[in-house]
C-alpha cells in the first residue's frame, strides 16, 4: 500500500481544512481523498489542497465507484455513467438552491421539477439519479448526504458556469451572500483560475449598468471581494452598477467610483473607503457596521472626506455643512445652491 502523508500536518498547515477535524464524515472524505488527489496532482505541495480540490477528488471517486456498482447489476446501462451522476447532481443541487431548500418532496405540487427529476420513466434521468450522493429522509423526501455535498455542488455549477458556457443565469437565481458556504467554495475554484475568474465576473458586473441582471452582478462582486481582488485602477470603475445585497465587507474600494450605482443593502463592514464617491447611489440600507452617526437636520443627498480625514463635507438640502470629521462639529455652512446638493468634493 502507497505510505500515506501524515494527515495531522496537512490540516495545521491549511485553516481551510479546519471544519474537517469537527465531523467523522468530512474527516473521512479527507482521508479517502487526499491520496486520489496526490495522483492527480504530484507536483503540487499538499499546502496547496483546498476543501474544493478534496470535495472534486471524492466526488469523482464517488461517481465512478457508483458506476462500477451498477454496471454489475445491469447488463444494458448508459456509457458515460460519472458524466450522467456529476450533470444530475449539478441540476439537483442548483434547483435546490434556487428554491431554497434543504431536503426535496418529490410529492411537492407547487414545483414539478422533483417530479421530473425523480419520478418520470426516462431511462437516463432514472440511472442518472441512482448515482447522486443522495439519503432517502423519509417516503418521497430526499437530501444530499451531508449538506456540504449541496454547498458543493451548486459552488461547482456556479464556477462551472463561468469556465465554460459564460452564461449567468445561475448565478441571477438568489443572493449569494445568504449562503457564506457556498462563497467559500467558490472562492477557492476561483483560485484555481483567478483570470479567467476575474475577467468573467468583472465583466457580468459591468453589464449591469445596461441590463437587469443585478443579482448576478452583486454575486459576482461578492465572490471576487471574498477572493480578495482589490477594486482600485480599472476595477474602481463601479459607477452606475446594479450589486443590491452584495457582502463587500473588508473590501479594498480606496478612490472606488459607485456613483449613481444601486447599492442598496450593501455590507461595507470594515471595508476600505477612502476618497470613495458615492454620488447619487442609492444607499437605502446599506451596513458600514459603524454605529456612530451625525445627526442632520435635513435629509443628506451626498457625504465625502477630506484628503486627510480630518473634515467631512455634507451635502444637506440646498446647503454644504462641512464638519470636523472626529466630533462631527460644524465648522462652515455653505448656503445660496438653488436645487438639492447631490455631490461634493474637497479641492
Amino acid at each position: 500500500h502507497k505510505i500515506l502523508p501524515d494527515y495531522s500536518i496537512v490540516l495545521q498547515d491549511n485553516k481551510s481544512l479546519d471544519e474537517l477535524l469537527c465531523n467523522p464524515l468530512l474527516l473521512r472524505i479527507f482521508r479517502d481523498a487526499l491520496p486520489k488527489w496526490q495522483d492527480t496532482h504530484p507536483n503540487t505541495p499538499l499546502s496547496n489542497i483546498t476543501r474544493y480540490d478534496i470535495y472534486t477528488a471524492f466526488m469523482d471517486d464517488w461517481f465512478s465507484s457508483e458506476a462500477v456498482r451498477l454496471c454489475m447489476q445491469k447488463a444494458d446501462v448508459l456509457k458515460d455513467l460519472p458524466q450522467q451522476f456529476h450533470h444530475f447532481s449539478l441540476l439537483l443541487a442548483i434547483a435546490m438552491h434556487k428554491h431554497k431548500k434543504d431536503e426535496i418532496d418529490t410529492a411537492d405540487k407547487d414545483n414539478r421539477l422533483w417530479e421530473y427529476l425523480f419520478t418520470q420513466r426516462d431511462k437516463e434521468m432514472i440511472e442518472a439519479w441512482l448515482g447522486c450522493p443522495l439519503r432517502r429522509v423519509s417516503e418521497g423526501r430526499y437530501s444530499f448526504v451531508h449538506k456540504s455535498f449541496l454547498e458543493y455542488f451548486v459552488a461547482n455549477a456556479l464556477w462551472t458556469a463561468v469556465k465554460q458556457t459564460k452564461k449567468m443565469t445561475s448565478w441571477q437565481h438568489r443572493l449569494l451572500s445568504e449562503t457564506p458556504e457556498i462563497i467559500y467554495f467558490l472562492v477557492e475554484a476561483v483560485a484555481s483560475d483567478l483570470d479567467t475568474g476575474t475577467e468573467v465576473l468583472w465583466n457580468w458586473i459591468q453589464q449591469s449598468k445596461n441590463r437587469d441582471v443585478g443579482v448576478a452582478a452583486a454575486n459576482a462582486i461578492t465572490v471576487l471581494n471574498a477572493a480578495n481582488i482589490k477594486f482600485v485602477g480599472e476595477y474602481g470603475d463601479l459607477s452606475g452598477v446594479q450589486i443590491a445585497g452584495a457582502d463587500l465587507a473588508s473590501g479594498h474600494f480606496d478612490h472606488a467610483n459607485f456613483q449613481g450605482a444601486d447599492l442598496q443593502n450593501v455590507k461595507f463592514n470594515s471595508a476600505y473607503l477612502r476618497e470613495a464617491n458615492f454620488s447619487n447611489a442609492n444607499m437605502n440600507g446599506v451596513m458600514f457596521g459603524e454605529y456612530p452617526y451625525i445627526k442632520c437636520d435635513g435629509r443628506v443627498y451626498a457625504v465625502v472626506y477630506s484628503q486627510d480625514g480630518k473634515q467631512l463635507a455634507v451635502g444637506t438640502g440646498r446647503s454644504i455643512e462641512v464638519r470636523d470629521a472626529k466630533s462631527g462639529e460644524i465648522k462652515q455652512i455653505i448656503c445660496g445652491h438653488t436645487s438639492y446638493v447631490n455631490s461634493v468634493a474637497f479641492n
